[in-house]
């Protein structure tokens, strides 16, 4: 989760691209810091049942499918070097 906004979220996001970006797979999609994310948490539901079209709800979602579709890739990637 970031806040975007502050210059020490973005610090800290460059900082984790350049010491790690070599080493793991790093998303692009960042979670912003919200409200209701943290609200959802205390009534303990899910942010998508809590806020559907809130703010974090659709970067969770754009994670989700940025996820799935890294997750496709290293598959293809990995089939097709065992299939050679």
């Amino acid at each position: 989760m970031t806040d975007e906004r502050t210059n020490l979220s973005k610090k800290i996001t460059q900082s984790v691209k350049r010491n790690f970006g070599n080493h793991i797979k790093i998303f692009d999609v960042t979670i912003p810091r919200c409200t209701k994310a943290a609200e959802s948490t205390g009534v303990g539901e899910s942010i998508f049942k809590y806020d559907p079209k809130g703010t974090a709800t659709r970067a969770y979602e754009k994670l989700t499918r940025e996820v799935f579709l890294n997750a496709e890739k290293e598959h293809r990637r990995h089939r097709d070097t065992y299939v050679r």
